[in-house]
């Protein structure tokens, strides 16, 4: 499967679930910042978010360049992405502020 139609198929899939991935991170930011500092907490997040993803895009195509296979590359984002779970305990995730 190595066409336009496929590359632009995977384009639309990888952009619909990064968005329902991106909305649960907003969703549990919202529940988790204090009350009142919302907006700062959505900028900071915004900040930190926008200033890592374009440098991980350039040194994974520095890597590829330089001879890693595409499955060292899923292997290394895929670790680093699980290693996002080790911050899950330092979130307040049983407060609603709803109720």
């Amino acid at each position: 499967m190595k066409s336009e139609l496929s590359a632009i198929l995977i384009y639309i899939f990888v952009g619909f679930t990064g968005m329902i991935a991106m909305l649960g991170i907003l969703e549990i930011a919202a529940r988790t910042c204090p009350v009142g500092i919302e907006a700062t907490a959505y900028a900071l997040l915004m900040s930190v978010f926008n200033l890592f993803t374009r440098p991980g895009l350039i040194v994974g195509g520095i890597l590829w360049e330089r001879g890693w296979s595409f499955s060292s590359l899923v292997l290394m984002g895929s670790a680093l992405t699980a290693a996002c779970w080790l911050l899950v305990p330092l979130l307040n995730l049983t407060r609603d502020r709803r109720g």
